[in-house]
């Protein structure tokens, strides 16, 4: 947390730049994530990134080098050594975080979206957060893509592609993710989608669902046309939605937060 992580910096200033915000599965929220003040040291393993104990001969002189350069960080992992020397997947050294070939995707802009879906929730990070592995990165910080991912077509073209879990969750398969159909739209249209999601972005987490409920409406318009659907597949979707649908979980956080006799008509049909 905040306290611990400022108690490091407090002790060795040189430690900042290992002390990364980490945001876990459930702080990934629709449009834009939340962050819940976890942290994580972030030393990814010699085997991805040179470190001053890297061409060191064994562990205990590794482990020297390290407490020497970084002491704060030696003294608080040193209480969980065994813990993190019996994680199955980890570094060179007890001290480092696993192998892993998209570090350098974490620190850029990306959309995040959790390995089991209760709905549909993919959120743009601008703030290069680092991930658990609860989560799932696309290396993109595409509007348009965002907003098709997040759209009531894709959740329910997914809900009946992906596995099931308890609860009818929604297991998250990469590579199936990474080769969706994403329509071709003209610029126009594509410009008008990009333009409804970075709104969406940036009211997403504030306390104006109406405003959100009326740009997602829109916004679902509007890929309908990208996909070119016609009224009778949009009626099939409507007909069919699967659990949690996007624009209904949304409606039903409005009428909760208005007088229950308050109701939103939601129809997309053209």
């Amino acid at each position: 947390d905040s306290l611990t992580r400022n108690r490091l910096v407090e002790e060795a200033q040189d430690c900042k730049p290992l002390l990364r915000r980490l945001l876990r599965g459930r702080t990934v929220e629709r449009w834009r994530p939340v962050w819940d003040e976890t942290w994580i040291i972030a030393i990814p393993s010699s085997s991805n990134q040179s470190w001053p104990w890297s061409e060191c001969g064994d562990e205990q002189e590794a482990e020297a080098a390290f407490r020497d350069i970084y002491p704060s960080l030696h003294k608080h992992l040193k209480g969980f050594e065994a813990r993190l020397r019996s994680r199955q997947h980890k570094g060179r050294f007890w001290w480092e975080l696993r192998s892993c070939d998209y570090y350098d995707a974490i620190e850029k802009p990306k959309i995040v979206v959790q390995r089991i879906l209760y709905h549909s929730v993919y959120s743009l990070d601008l703030e290069s957060h680092w991930v658990n592995d609860a989560t799932i990165l696309l290396p993109t910080r595409n509007l348009y893509a965002l907003a098709i991912l997040n759209s009531r077509v894709i959740w329910w073209y997914l809900f009946r592609m992906w596995p099931h879990m308890k609860d009818e969750a929604v297991r998250v398969q990469k590579q199936e993710l990474m080769s969706l159909p994403v329509p071709e739209a003209s610029a126009d249209l594509r410009s008008k989608i990009e333009a409804l999601a970075q709104q969406a972005y940036e009211i997403a987490g504030e306390d104006n669902l109406a405003q959100l409920f009326d740009i997602e409406v829109q916004m679902q318009h509007r890929v309908i046309e990208a996909f070119e659907l016609t009224n009778a597949e949009v009626s099939l979707i409507e007909r069919t939605l699967p659990p949690r649908d996007p624009l209904v979980v949304l409606e039903k956080r409005l009428r909760k937060s208005q007088h229950p006799s308050t109701g939103v008509e939601l129809c997309l049909s053209s």
